[in-house]
C-alpha cells in the first residue's frame, strides 16, 4: 500500500480549519463560484440576487432556515410564499417573534405565522402581532374564548375587516365563533361596494351569509337568518345560483322575499333550478315576465317552463313555440302539445325550426308515426 493511499481523509473539523486559513479574498471567490444554492446550503449565506432565484430554491431556503432555527437575518431571505407545513415546523417562540417582526413576505404572512403561535400555545409570541393579524388567526383557527380578549377597541377599518373575517367562520359552519364575532361587532355584516379594507382579505364583496350558503353550512345559515336576515340579499342568491350551490335557497327565499330579483330569477330559470324557481314564484310571481320565459325556453328547461306557463297560460302564443322550435327543444314542444296548446302549432312554428336538425328529426318522426 502506498503512503498516499494509507492516509485518512480529513474530518469536518480539519476541513473547517483549512477553509479558515484561506485568505478572505480567496474564500469570497470560491463562494461566488459555487453558485447561489451552494452558498446557502454550505455556508448559510444568502446569495446576491436571491430574489431572482427559481421559486423552488427560494422556498427551500426558507424551509432550511426554519428547520435549522437559523439565527441569521430572516429579512435577507428572498420573498416567496412559504408553505403552511413549513411554518408549522418553527421550533421556538423566539423564532416566531422574529418572523412576526418581518415585513410582509407574502399577502397573508402574519396571519399564517399567527396560526402557528396559537397552535403551539405561544401566547407571549402571539402578543407581538398586529391586532388584525391576531383576530384573523383566532377566527381562522376557531380559537373560541379569545376574540374579545384581543379585539379591544376596534377602529372602523378593523371592524369592517372583522365583518369580512366572519365569512371564514360562516364558511366553516362555526356558529360559536359567529356568536363571539357578533358580541364585538353587532348589527349587519354587509360590506358596502367599493369599501377598501385592510388585512389579507381580497374577496370583500362576499358577506358571511353568502359564504355560509356557498359552503352549504345549514347551521350557520339558520343562525344568520335569525340574527341578520337583512344580510341575505339578491347578491347572496346570485352568487349561490352562479356556483350551483342552491340547496339552502328555498328556505332563505321564503324568509327573506326581498332577496329575489328579476336578475337572479333569470339565472335560476336558465339553470333549471326547479325548487328555487318555485320558491321565487311563491313570493314574487310578478317578476317572471316574457323575457324570463324566453330564457327558460332557449335553455331547454322543460320543467321550469311548465311552471312559468302555468303562471299566465293566456299569454302563450305561437311565438313561444317558435322559440322552442328554433332552439330544437322538442321536449318543450311536446309539453305544449300535451297541455292544450296544439292549436298554436302553426306554419310559423315549423318555419322557425327548419334549420335545426333536432327539430326536423322530430318532425320526420311525427310524420312517420
Amino acid at each position: 500500500m502506498s503512503p498516499a493511499s494509507s492516509k485518512t481523509a480529513p474530518d469536518a473539523g480539519q476541513r473547517r480549519s483549512h477553509w479558515d486559513r484561506l485568505p478572505a479574498e480567496l474564500q469570497n471567490m470560491v463562494v461566488a463560484a459555487a453558485g447561489p444554492m451552494a452558498q446557502w446550503l454550505v455556508w448559510r449565506r444568502v446569495p446576491a440576487g436571491a430574489s431572482k432565484l427559481p421559486l423552488a430554491d427560494r422556498q427551500r431556503m426558507w424551509a432550511d432556515a426554519i428547520d435549522l432555527d437559523w439565527q441569521g437575518d430572516l429579512a435577507a431571505l428572498p420573498l416567496c410564499d412559504v408553505d403552511d407545513a413549513v411554518l408549522a415546523r418553527v421550533r421556538s417562540p423566539e423564532t416566531l417573534v422574529r418572523l412576526a417582526a418581518l415585513r410582509r413576505v407574502h399577502s397573508d404572512w402574519h396571519f399564517k405565522v399567527g396560526k402557528v403561535a396559537l397552535t403551539n400555545g405561544w401566547l407571549d409570541a402571539f402578543g407581538h402581532f398586529a391586532k388584525i393579524d391576531q383576530l384573523t388567526a383566532i377566527i381562522e383557527t376557531g380559537s373560541l374564548g379569545m376574540l374579545a380578549q384581543y379585539a379591544g377597541r376596534l377602529t372602523e377599518s378593523e371592524a369592517w375587516t372583522v365583518k369580512i373575517l366572519a365569512g371564514r367562520a360562516a364558511a366553516a359552519g362555526n356558529v360559536a365563533m359567529l356568536e363571539e364575532i357578533n358580541a364585538i361587532v353587532p348589527g349587519s355584516w354587509r360590506i358596502p361596494d367599493g369599501l377598501k379594507i385592510c388585512g389579507p382579505i381580497s374577496n370583500s364583496h362576499l358577506y358571511a351569509s353568502t359564504k355560509a350558503v356557498l359552503n352549504e353550512q345549514s347551521d350557520a345559515v339558520e343562525w344568520l337568518l335569525k340574527q341578520k336576515p337583512e344580510d341575505f340579499t339578491d347578491g347572496t342568491l346570485s352568487n349561490a345560483i352562479r356556483d350551483k350551490k342552491v340547496s339552502l335557497l328555498p328556505s332563505i327565499i321564503a324568509r327573506v322575499p326581498s332577496s329575489v330579483t328579476s336578475y337572479n330569477a333569470l339565472y335560476a330559470v336558465h339553470g333549471g333550478f326547479v325548487d328555487v324557481v318555485s320558491a321565487m314564484i311563491e313570493v314574487a310571481p310578478h317578476i317572471f315576465d316574457e323575457e324570463i320565459l324566453q330564457i327558460g325556453i332557449d335553455a331547454g328547461q322543460t320543467e321550469v317552463v311548465a311552471m312559468l306557463v302555468e303562471l299566465n297560460p293566456d299569454c302563450i302564443n305561437e311565438m313561444h313555440l317558435s322559440w322552442a322550435a328554433e332552439s330544437g327543444h322538442v321536449k318543450i314542444l311536446e309539453w305544449f302539445l300535451d297541455h292544450g296548446f296544439s292549436h298554436l302549432f302553426l306554419s310559423e312554428v315549423v318555419a322557425s325550426g327548419l334549420e335545426n336538425e333536432a327539430f326536423m328529426s322530430w318532425i320526420r318522426e311525427l310524420l312517420n308515426a
